[in-house]
């Protein structure tokens, strides 16, 4: 009995799936905006169902606005959904920090939302720095 709980359990490490060790499809935006990189890589907001049927838009990467590079991305679409889109990375980047990240987002300013340029300013704290730090980030329309 022993040794069948233990081929059935490695038998089911075998084959587990999680999504850290699964390979993603890629994603395809399929809303009004999206953020596209020079290697044709998109980010944007997907529709998903929860248990209880009622359906949302969900952002297709946890990455926070920190660990993409801006400069690589223009965007599609809509420049108001394009600047949700950014609103959402830098959520992300305020989850990353109270699960333990480093940065902290305090203060979103809007900029710019024209229909070449998206563009917010972000006062944020780290552990690194004494005092809080700005960066703009701007996206520009894609050709």
């Amino acid at each position: 009995m022993k040794i069948f709980l233990v081929s059935l359990f490695v038998i089911s490490f075998a084959f587990a799936q999680d999504n850290y060790h699964a390979e993603p499809a890629p994603f395809t935006c399929s809303q009004d905006a999206c953020l596209v990189d020079s290697e044709g890589s998109q980010i944007g907001f997907y529709e998903v169902e929860d248990r209880e049927g009622f359906v949302h838009l969900q952002l297709s990467t946890k990455s926070s606005i920190f660990d993409i590079d801006i400069k690589n991305l223009c965007f599609t679409g809509n420049p108001a959904i394009v600047s949700s889109i950014l609103d959402g990375l830098i959520g992300n980047t305020n989850a990353n920090f109270y699960n333990g990240g480093h940065i902290n987002v305090i203060t979103i300013t809007d900029m710019k939302e024209e229909a070449k340029l998206v563009e917010k300013l972000l006062i944020f704290a780290d552990d690194y720095e004494t005092s809080n730090q700005e960066k703009i980030v701007s996206v520009k329309k894609c050709n």
